[in-house]
């Protein structure tokens, strides 16, 4: 059967090897990878089955490779919004931008 692969470090990494763990499958321990294109590298050349976050899979339109998105078991991560301290004062538009992005993306009461 085909190997299954995924990001090897990161939290990406860490949460797909411990999903695919929860379900009962293992990550391949022949192929590594760190970059998208050797993800789809490997898939498109049926050495591997892969998965990633759907993220990286936008504007891949490859006739050789189907996308099928996994519903169970649900990953969730917590994303963070980053600025200098000084942004506000020094950058007008991007202190406005980060105010924006931080009241759009606060967490309602569904999300932790």
């Amino acid at each position: 059967g085909s190997e299954i692969i995924h990001f090897a470090g990161g939290s990406i990494g860490e949460l797909a090897t411990a999903a695919l763990h929860d379900s009962g499958l293992v990550p391949s321990s022949r192929y590594r990878v760190d970059q998208v294109e050797s993800l789809y590298g490997l898939v498109r050349s049926g050495l591997a089955v892969g998965i990633m976050p759907r993220l990286y899979t936008q504007g891949s339109r490859s006739r050789e490779i189907q996308l099928i998105p996994l519903t169970r078991p649900a990953i969730k991560r917590r994303v963070m919004l980053m600025h200098r301290r000084q942004l506000h004062d020094e950058h007008r538009e991007g202190g406005r931008l980060a105010r924006e992005i931080m009241i759009a993306l606060r967490p309602g009461p569904n999300l932790n």
